[in-house]
This record gives structure tokens, C-alpha cells and sequence, in this order.
């Protein structure tokens, strides 16, 4: 008997060439709603005669990168004095509130947290050393956030259980599609799993907010059809058919977005039925999704196992409506192969939106 199906982060991927192409500009589906290692540390050094005798100070200032991507990341400033009795330290402009210069020990460590942005940043922080006798030193070391890229690189990946688009980036509060729900044509003897969804998480990490549509085949002419959320770990979240009801040929939509804090608003539209909930979730935020998946059931020796995909090859599923809010980096187009390394379901080349096309594999050779 199977368990409650999940749907899980993009297993087995990995390049299958070079970049092939790029999506001139962003791609305009904005929504409403390489480090570089750090070089030698700066270093200044001062003295001066008092009543004869000769003072020296020194100063340091070195960060752990000088350039992010437009992502933003976590830096460290690390600061030194010797000879100093009082240090503080600057941005130029203002990273942080209240005091700047802000007073810090003359030996010790600031973290900072870029944020992701649509446009280039830059910063220099400088740490003041001055002794007892009124004379200061400075050192400066600068920071620079690029902007994100102008041509979106379109990268080709294959995957044992995900078919479809997903970009890499960062901060992604918010995503919108929506999908037509297949009609299945039954593998005889098998059971057969489909999802079609929308999601943020699961490229790069093990998190994944989502919710799609689930058709389940017993490999006899019979389809189960419902719609679902999920929010990993956790099993996938049935919604009932009678708060709910979906069937082959109809567009749903999905949206997910975030509220405040760790609340996200999760909607399901299809016509003028619509269901929402609003979940906690801590995911990274690192990609957006939408994607046609085999889905996984825990085997009885507690493993993941991934479903035989259901045969859609009637009519392929259409993704339209895309959005998504955050900082894009790169797209990612996801090829679904089977155990045997033939590929069973692939996206078309993206504009507005994309098919998502079925291919029977191969009979057994003799």
C-alpha cells in the first residue's frame, strides 16, 4: 500500500551541456507583490616624536569577500588597531542605524547581511585608530554588489523526477502560474503519478513551499484527481474535491506569497473556485519552480521511491500566467529522464509560458 505522496526537491540533476542559450533581459514576469575572496587587508601605520620618545600606530580593516552577487550574502569585517586607545568604524553610505561612525573595540569583528536587490551597490567601510595623544590613523576596504544580469543564462539539466523551468536567485517572496491538468491515458498495469505545480525552494536545497494538482492512475482507465499543498518536510496536504473540485482540462492557478515574518499565503484558483491557507515556512528562497514531477512514496524499508510519471501524451500540460518576485540569476530547463535514460517529459523553449510534452519511452529490447 502506498503512503501519502510527496513531492520532493529536483533529484539527479545535473548538466547535460554548456549554456546553450540566454532570454534576452529579465524575464518579464515580475509580479506585484562568484564571491570574489578578499585581497591583502589595507593596512596604515603612523608614528610620531612625544617628549622625545617615538609612538607608532597601526591600523587594519580586511572583509572575508569584496564583491557578492546581486543575491547579497553574509561578510565579516575584521578590524585591528595597535597603539590605539579609541576606534570606530564607518560606511559610506549608511549600512547600519543609529551612530556612524559607529565606536568598536580596537580589535574585533562586524558581520553584515547584503540583501538581495535589482541594482549595482557599493560601500566603504573605514576603521579610525587614534591614541592618547589626539592623533588618528584611517583604513578604508571596499564592498560591491553587482547588479543582477541583463540576459537571464538559460542552462539545459536532467532530472529523474522534475520536468519544466526553474530560476535561481534570491529572496523570492512571491510566485504566480498557472497549468492545465492532463488527461491521462493509462500505462496498462502500472500505477502512475503526476503533479503539475508551482513552488518556491527545492533547486539548490532540501526546503519547498508548493502546491499543484495530483492525478493518480491504476493502470485501468481509473484517475484520481485533487489538488494539494505542501510544505517539506511534511507530506503533501490533500484539498478536498468538495471544497475543491478539479478535473482533467480545467486551468488552475497558484499563487504563493509572503506575508510578514515566516507567513505565507498560499491560493489555488481554477474558474470561480478558489482555496487558500496561510502556513509557516523558513525555506532560503533561492529558487522559484514550475514544474510537471513524478512524485515520491516511502517505500516499506523507509526509502524514497519515485512514481512511474502518468502518460499525458494527448495533449501537452500548459504553463502560462508565470510570475515571481526576487532577484534572477539564472534559468534552469529541466528534462525528466527515466531509469533507463530516456527522456519522457521536456519543456519547450520559454516565452510568455511553456508546454510540457510527454514522450512514451521505449518497449524493453528483446
Amino acid at each position: 500500500m502506498r503512503t501519502i505522496p510527496r513531492h520532493l526537491p529536483r533529484s539527479a540533476a545535473r548538466h547535460v551541456s554548456a549554456v546553450v542559450t540566454s532570454l534576452a533581459g529579465v524575464l518579464a514576469i515580475a509580479v506585484a507583490f562568484g564571491a570574489m575572496p578578499a585581497a591583502a587587508a589595507p593596512t596604515a601605520r603612523s608614528c610620531q616624536s612625544v617628549r622625545g620618545h617615538r609612538v607608532c600606530t597601526a591600523a587594519s580593516i580586511s572583509l572575508t569577500r569584496t564583491r557578492v552577487t546581486a543575491v547579497g550574502g553574509l561578510i565579516t569585517i575584521r578590524y585591528a588597531a595597535s597603539g590605539a586607545t579609541t576606534c570606530s568604524l564607518r560606511a559610506t553610505p549608511a549600512f547600519w542605524k543609529g551612530h556612524n561612525p559607529a565606536h568598536v573595540k580596537c580589535h574585533g569583528t562586524y558581520r553584515i547581511r547584503v540583501t538581495p536587490a535589482h541594482t549595482r551597490r557599493a560601500w566603504t567601510f573605514t576603521f579610525y585608530a587614534g591614541n592618547r595623544f589626539g592623533h588618528t590613523i584611517r583604513v578604508n576596504r571596499s564592498l560591491v554588489a553587482t547588479a543582477p544580469p541583463k540576459q537571464l543564462l538559460v542552462t539545459p539539466y536532467n532530472s529523474q523526477n522534475w520536468s519544466g523551468y526553474a530560476i535561481e536567485g534570491g529572496a523570492f517572496s512571491g510566485i504566480g502560474g498557472a497549468f492545465t491538468v492532463p488527461t491521462l491515458t493509462s500505462i496498462p498495469g502500472t500505477l502512475s503519478d503526476t503533479s503539475e505545480w508551482v513552488g518556491i525552494d527545492g533547486v539548490s536545497n532540501s526546503s519547498l513551499i508548493q502546491a499543484g494538482v495530483h492525478e493518480s492512475d491504476d493502470g485501468a482507465g481509473h484517475t484520481r484527481v485533487y489538488a494539494w499543498w505542501e510544505i517539506l518536510p511534511a507530506a503533501e496536504t490533500a484539498i478536498s474535491t468538495t471544497a475543491f473540485p478539479v478535473v482533467p482540462g480545467d486551468t488552475v492557478g497558484v499563487r504563493i506569497q509572503k506575508l510578514t515574518g515566516r507567513y505565507w499565503r498560499i491560493t489555488l484558483t481554477d474558474g470561480a473556485e478558489k482555496f487558500a491557507t496561510t502556513q509557516s515556512y523558513s525555506g532560503a528562497q533561492t529558487s522559484a519552480e514550475w514544474v510537471v514531477e513524478a512524485p515520491s512514496y516511502l517505500a516499506s524499508d523507509g526509502t524514497e521511491q519515485i512514481a512511474t510519471l502518468g502518460d499525458f501524451s494527448k495533449k501537452p500540460i500548459e504553463f502560462s500566467g508565470l510570475g515571481v518576485a526576487g532577484v534572477q540569476m539564472a534559468l534552469d530547463r529541466i528534462f525528466l529522464l527515466d531509469i533507463n535514460n530516456n527522456t519522457v517529459s521536456s519543456p519547450s523553449v520559454l516565452s510568455n509560458g511553456f508546454t510540457v510534452t510527454y514522450t512514451p519511452p521505449p518497449p524493453p529490447s528483446p
